[in-house]
């Protein structure tokens, strides 16, 4: 075929193919998968899912494209080597595929904790399915770790009625990145759903029986373990099967803002990348759904001939228990924490040097798209 490949059929890759095809992109669509199932929304997963609100089956990516017309799917299939040269990609199998242009978004892989035998992750729609058929049964749990995969995911288990104990090594959930404000307030909400958050601790191993042996040599046990340490790049680009033009750091291919790797053709776009961004001036390493898809929309409209550079300032959100949190910023560290607080929620604005670098929300929508606005501009941090 010719046309454009995309491996990663995550909101990266999704949203690639689909704008690719939407702006009229030359040739065929090939979308490549590892995974068993159709695109999804993973979102749900540590949320209502996890929570047994909702089934652990398939909500699509494009709800009003849910057969990604026009774009050739293949699932269970993994791409085992990529020659640039010769424009080919070997899938599993000894298959050789042809394309003109690529994106690679090929995601990431859970970060797991020190002799991890015993401890489940959620990155997949399959992880879940195994996780939530384990919680059913489960009077127990412990997760590791206190990012927002951690946090949304105690909250979910305990309120399935599962006694709960959070293992991290912060002073608070969040605090280096979020601050001392939005940590206890996170902290709160977690204590009031009656998960138990054990700080400043860290994991050894974890066994096969769900026994978490800490260091000083504590033990721990519990019906169900996950972990949620974060994410590594799911590709050792360092390795023989992948070309040498292709530059990656901390396992994430370098692009410059337009998500171009330097190689003629070749773009890549969500968690395999580490982008230049063009407000920022710098490369900033993104995690989150939204960014995956703005990125993945990038990609494909340049692939298919345009020229758009990344000036959207990255942000998420996230549901903890039954209280929403919205983040958009740098994500480059902040000197000063202003905190404006009423009956509704709050917000926290994050300054670095006098200018606005980052703010958190909690039902103050309208401060989330100001925030935005005032980053982008450099503008000083509001007052209180």
């Amino acid at each position: 075929m010719g046309g454009l490949a995309v491996i990663g059929s995550g909101p990266a890759g999704v949203a690639a193919a689909t704008t690719y095809r939407d702006r009229g992109g030359d040739g065929s669509v090939l979308l490549v998968s590892a995974d068993g199932d159709a695109p999804y929304e993973r979102p749900p997963l540590s949320k209502d899912v996890l929570a047994g609100d909702s089934p652990a089956e398939p909500t699509p990516i494009t709800p009003d494209d849910p057969e990604l017309s026009g774009i050739e799917v293949r699932l269970d299939t993994t791409v085992a080597g990529l020659d640039l040269d010769g424009r080919r990609l070997r899938l599993t199998g000894g298959e050789d595929v042809g394309f003109d242009r690529l994106v690679i978004a090929t995601g990431a892989r859970p970060a797991p904790p020190p002799g991890a035998g015993g401890a489940r992750v959620l990155r997949s729609l399959a992880d879940a399915r195994a996780l939530v058929s384990a919680a059913e049964s489960a009077r127990s749990a412990i997760v590791l770790g206190s990012g927002f995969i951690g946090c949304e995911a105690a909250a979910s288990l305990a309120s399935r009625g599962i006694e709960v104990t959070m293992i991290t090594r912060s002073a608070a959930p969040q605090r280096d990145r979020l601050g001392e404000f939005a940590s206890h307030r996170l902290l709160q909400w977690l204590s009031d759903l009656g998960v138990t958050v054990r700080t400043g601790a860290s994991v050894a191993g974890v066994a096969e029986d769900g026994t978490v042996t800490m260091e000083g040599d504590e033990h721990v046990r519990a019906d169900l373990v996950l972990s949620a340490f974060g994410i590594h790049g799911s590709v050792d680009w360092s390795a023989d099967d992948w070309p040498g033009s292709l530059q990656a750091q901390d396992g994430r291919l370098l692009v410059d803002d337009h998500f171009r790797t330097g190689v003629d053709g070749v773009w890549a776009a969500g968690d395999a990348a580490l982008a230049e961004h063009a407000v920022a001036g710098r490369r900033i390493a993104t995690e989150h759904w939204d960014d995956a898809m703005t990125q993945g929309t990038i990609a494909g409209e340049n692939a298919a001939g345009g020229d758009r550079a990344w000036r959207e300032v990255p942000s998420f959100w996230s549901d903890i228990g039954e209280h929403p949190l919205q983040y958009a910023g740098w994500g480059g560290g902040f000197d000063s924490e202003t905190v404006r607080e009423d009956d509704e929620g709050f917000t926290v604005w994050y300054g670095k040097g006098g200018r606005l670098v980052a703010a958190l929300t909690s039902n103050h929508y309208d401060d989330d798209d100001r925030a935005k606005e005032l980053i982008t501009a450099g503008d000083p941090v509001p007052e209180a």
